[in-house]
């Protein structure tokens, strides 16, 4: 795949990366080979455990095919009667096989493709939630969760998400931990969607490959990393205020807002090196500049991973990391 979009030269665009990513998450959740899955595996010994105790399972893919998808999954799980779940289905078949999962004690799993079993379900006789490959968007996931979380659930829900090491799955995920954190404290509920969550950098970045110029150029267009933060803030309702000239202080940007309540929330915001990295000596001084009594939150942006040692100063402190 880095061959191919790396062959395209100038001439590659994000949909190739794009399509060289779901080529790459679906080899991982089986060979296209040999067929074998080490998710699968593992999920057969769960669902045996589950089964055993009487639960029930919903378990979720993205896709819905015999290769990678749901009817794979389900062939996989046929010791325990699964039932399937998608959008080619009517409604008839649909509500049939919610209505078999929900009264037959024998169907301990049913298999969905997470946009059709996302929504309009009540699945409360399910009391384990498999997300079986990434969305790589916490809405759509957590909305599919919920299908389980209704009224008449009687036991606590236990959620499973399989992400393979050492593949795409797993940088994806790094890269997009740190952008739901960001999210999350700029507006609730945010959903993230892996084109407009990263830079072309970081995408083609993703397959050890630079974008070519014309996109990487996109990436600069929001300036630097304090001033990406400045406007990203602005969208989502807050007022700011920069460092005025002259003023010596660790601190670059403060943000207020306030909620529904009137209740006021402060950020105050130290940007990176010029080599895009923040150390601890930085987390200690926007520490120290922030008020007394949790009055305000702090938060130090970078532009690579940061350290172990910046991570740690940073949860005993108090302070966020934020990644752009």
């Amino acid at each position: 795949m880095r061959d191919r979009v790396g062959a395209l030269g100038e001439r590659a665009t994000v949909m190739n990366v794009l399509e060289a990513i779901t080529r790459l998450k679906q080899a991982c959740n089986y060979c296209p080979e040999s067929g074998r899955s080490a998710k699968e595996g593992d999920l057969v010994e769960r669902m045996a455990q589950i089964a055993a105790s009487g639960q029930k399972a919903l378990v979720f893919s993205q896709w819905t095919d015999e290769r990678f998808g749901v009817a794979r999954v389900a062939a996989g799980l046929r010791a325990f009667r699964p039932l399937v779940y998608t959008g080619a289905m009517d409604s008839d078949e649909r509500e049939g096989a919610v209505r078999r999962f929900n009264e037959d004690p024998s169907r301990a799993a049913l298999v969905l493709s997470l946009r059709a079993g996302g929504q309009g379900l009540n699945l409360q006789r399910a009391s384990y939630v498999v997300h079986f490959d990434r969305w790589w968007n916490p809405a759509v996931e957590d909305q599919a969760t919920d299908r389980s979380h209704r009224s008449g659930q009687r036991y606590p829900v236990t959620v499973y998400e399989y992400v393979c090491g050492d593949t795409i799955e797993e940088r994806i995920e790094q890269i997009l931990d740190d952008k739901r954190a960001l999210f999350r404290r700029l507006v609730d509920g945010v959903s993230l969607d892996l084109a407009r969550a990263l830079t072309p950098t970081e995408i083609f970045g993703l397959l050890g490959l630079r974008a070519p110029r014309r996109l990487a150029r996109g990436d600069a267009a929001g300036g630097t990393p304090v001033e990406r933060a400045r406007a990203l803030l602005r969208q989502t309702g807050w007022t700011i205020r920069s460092r005025p000239e002259g003023v010596r202080s660790v601190v670059e940007l403060k943000a207020a807002r306030a909620d529904e309540l009137g209740r006021r929330t402060e950020l105050w915001l130290v940007g990176p090196a010029g080599d895009g990295t923040i150390t601890t000596s930085t987390v200690e001084a926007l520490r120290e500049a922030l008020p007394r009594g949790g009055e305000a939150t702090g938060a130090v942006i970078t532009t690579e991973p940061p350290t172990e040692d910046v991570r740690d100063a940073a949860d005993r402190l108090g302070i966020e990391v934020w990644r752009l």
